[in-house]
């Protein structure tokens, strides 16, 4: 009798406490909101949700980004990224950033790996960012101060980012070491000497593709018939719309970057 009182007990168990679980989740689910667990389930899976294209927060990363990458050491074989990067901000963006810390930290860290394995640049493994808030900060103008560990050689080392000039927004083209803005007429891209940017390709086209910021920010990619095609992460496109950083490929090899900021 008791051995079968036990495994009716048991049976009970198995049963009664998976509904206790389900329900202890349904009741702090309606009390946080989906968008905890959500985020709490990517997170379990090693990814946090993206930051939305085009805002605040996106911005401010990318001007981080850009910061570091414009403004970090520079020896004679490579570039050094800091292992540290202290972010000073207005309050409201520094509060801001501040809460989304951890998102915003791995996804630049993912950025400046890829961009340092591409380059041949020095990754330290890991950069950590600090934040603070001045109230003399413009909006929209992060300071950066870079920091470096001097190891064995000495103390540790600071480099501020150059910051004397307002940050550019918009969409831009990297190509050969140089930076070149798509203005609000549109840009075309090609071989000839009237083009808003020349490409000494003979695989070009003298007119090759066109790009153009849409009213809504996106950059409007347009094939200008080219012999030889023009490509956006490797997909040949006729007329394409692009809203985050992405590869141009004109013809066979020629690659330039399109840059949001």
């Amino acid at each position: 009798m008791d051995q079968r009182h036990n495994q009716e007990s048991a049976m009970v168990n198995a049963l009664v406490v998976p509904l206790l679980l389900l329900a202890v989740a349904a009741v702090l689910a309606a009390a946080l909101g989906p968008s905890t667990f959500t985020r709490a389930r990517a997170a379990m899976a090693g990814k946090l949700p993206a930051m939305p294209a085009g805002s605040r927060l996106r911005r401010l990363s990318r001007l981080i980004r850009d910061g570091v990458v414009r403004s970090a050491d520079k020896s004679l074989a490579t570039t050094i990224l800091p292992p540290r990067v202290q972010v000073t901000l207005a309050p409201a963006e520094a509060e801001l950033l501040q809460r989304h810390r951890e998102l915003v930290e791995d996804e630049l860290n993912e950025q400046w790996r890829a961009i340092a394995e591409r380059e041949g640049w020095h990754y330290p493994g890991r950069i950590t960012i600090e934040i603070s808030a001045a109230d003399d900060r413009p909006a929209g103008r992060p300071h950066l101060h870079l920091r470096y560990d001097g190891g064995s050689q000495g103390d540790p080392t600071t480099k501020d980012a150059d910051d004397r000039t307002p940050f550019a927004h918009g969409w831009f083209v990297l190509a050969d070491r140089r930076v070149v803005a798509v203005p609000r007429q549109g840009l075309t891209i090609g071989r000839g000497d009237r083009c808003g940017l020349v490409v000494p390709d003979r695989n070009a086209s003298r007119q090759h593709v066109r790009l153009s910021v849409r009213g809504d920010g996106r950059l409007l990619v347009e094939d200008l018939n080219s012999t030889n095609g023009t490509f956006v992460d490797d997909a040949k496109v006729g007329r394409h719309t692009v809203d985050r950083d992405a590869e141009l490929r004109l013809g066979k090899d020629h690659k330039l970057k399109l840059v949001r900021r």
